[in-house]
């Protein structure tokens, strides 16, 4: 069974072009976050914790961007197992600030939650993939 290469005449509307999209996100997001800061995060993680998490989300992102551009689920699928746990983590501090008194941030810790989706379900399709092939 041969791979087929990323190729980028590929159409727009492929499902390829929406995980470099949302990988690239996060990439993103955790630069931003190591740079302006991320106060949820700060309130109710210990101090030094979000530099370390910010560098798991931006590695783990351009692990995954890698993966997905040259065809190797492995590393793909491996991103997003280090990734998912540091999302996980945002997200609680989002609802741990929403519960202790910060109520303006229940919206935004809706759409973080959806946005930690975006990963993991990405990662339930390529799962059945990887325990296949030998």
């Amino acid at each position: 069974m041969t791979k087929r290469r990323f190729d980028l005449r590929t159409p727009i509307v492929t499902s390829r072009w929406v995980y470099l999209g949302k990988y690239l996100f996060f990439a993103i997001f955790g630069t931003v976050a190591a740079v302006r800061g991320a106060p949820a995060l700060d309130l109710a993680t210990p101090d030094g914790y979000r530099p370390v998490w910010a560098v798991f989300i931006v590695a783990a992102a351009l692990a995954c961007l890698w993966g997905c551009l040259r065809d190797r689920e492995r590393l793909e699928w491996f991103g997003l197992l280090v990734m998912i746990p540091f999302l996980g983590a945002y997200v609680f501090a989002i609802a741990n600030a929403a519960a202790y008194g910060a109520r303006e941030k229940q919206a935004l810790a809706f759409i973080v939650i959806l946005i930690l989706f975006l990963p993991l379900g990405r990662w339930f399709d390529i799962m059945p993939r990887l325990k296949v092939r030998r």
